[in-house]
């Protein structure tokens, strides 16, 4: 999974998450299920460019251009969404090397240059503003809390 990634607290959900699955025979399958869902989910944040308070993502200098929307020039980062499950946990995340910035902003600078070079022109720096695509929010806590039930009363 990622080597730069985004941590995300679930309000106490996967400590429940867990609590619930230790006690079935196949726990993996419900962290495989809630896996799939929040990716999916995740996805959706790209097609809506929203972030977790509902705000659209402030549009890049292509996507203005373009006409496009944020985060989808390529649509590399938002293919790239995957989950990995671990004995007692279920990550959801990229391992896109330019996926952290997009997720918490922050400044880009050249690293052996004096200028980058950003829509014909150069510039000491760019500025990124955070575009958060990895979260969850309430129809998501729904999902899992959902999922659960549904491997606790031994429909899944």
């Amino acid at each position: 999974m990622a080597k730069s990634g985004v941590s995300l607290n679930w309000g106490g959900l996967d400590r429940c998450l867990m609590e619930t699955a230790r006690g079935l025979a196949d726990h993996q399958a419900i962290l495989a299920d809630v896996g799939e869902a929040l990716v999916s989910s995740t996805i959706q944040h790209f097609v809506e460019g929203k972030g977790p308070d509902g705000e659209d993502w402030k549009p890049s200098e292509r996507s203005a251009r373009d006409g496009g929307k944020p985060l989808s020039d390529t649509g590399r980062l938002r293919q790239s969404i995957e989950y990995a499950t671990a004995p007692d946990s279920v990550m959801v995340g990229t391992n896109v090397i330019y996926a952290r910035i997009h997720q918490l902003g922050g400044e880009i600078r050249p690293k052996n240059k004096k200028a980058l070079k950003v829509g014909g022109r150069l510039v000491s720096k760019v500025t990124m503003p955070a575009r958060p695509y990895l979260y969850m929010d309430e129809e998501d806590k729904a999902e899992v809390a959902h999922i659960i039930a549904l491997h606790t009363k031994g429909k899944r």
